[in-house]
């Protein structure tokens, strides 16, 4: 069953009801042929990373290892399967650009919630734009002179840390991708 906020665009059992299928070989092996080739093509739809990037929680289509395999100390969260990366997109839009410093993003994500739920983040990444200019810096950026713009997370908040003000980058973009345990 489709079920788009997991991912999963695609139904993956096709059933075909041809009742006359014992008493026609080259139709039954066809059958057979077909519902092959449309199971392969449900599961590389249903297992590729999706490129919608939208500011609200979405399951990406990536897996992450099981939680059996963290070790005991790491987690109280066992578990057999592959586990559903969740992504979500943010966006920090100042006039005044960077400032230098942290400029805070609340992120909204209820990361203690449950008490017993454990989350890990597994990429954070994002761009600070200078629309004026046309000038586009990755995040976290490594500047030879040590102007470097750090990114981070807590459990409330995207810390974009900047050590110099950047009055013309006005728009940044952050994405953080996380597993719930």
């Amino acid at each position: 069953m489709p079920n788009h906020e997991l991912g999963l665009f695609l139904e993956t059992t096709s059933i075909f009801d041809i009742p006359e299928m014992e008493s026609q070989p080259q139709l039954r092996d066809f059958l057979v042929k077909l519902t092959q080739s449309v199971g392969a093509i449900e599961k590389a739809v249903n297992l590729k990373d999706t490129g919608i990037y939208t500011r609200n929680e979405f399951v990406c289509g990536k897996t992450f290892f099981p939680s059996n395999e963290v070790p005991a100390w790491a987690t109280t969260f066992s578990n057999n399967n592959q586990r559903q990366i969740w992504r979500k997109e943010f966006l920090l839009a100042l006039a005044g650009g960077l400032l230098a410093g942290d400029n805070p993003i609340v992120h909204d994500l209820n990361i203690n919630l449950p008490a017993e739920s454990i989350w890990s983040m597994t990429d954070i990444y994002g761009t600070t734009n200078d629309i004026t200019n046309r000038v586009y810096y990755p995040l976290p950026y490594v500047d030879p002179a040590e102007n470097n713009i750090s990114l981070w997370v807590d459990n409330t908040t995207i810390h974009i840390n900047s050590a110099i003000a950047r009055p013309t980058f006005t728009l940044t973009y952050c994405c953080l991708e996380y597993v719930k345990q």
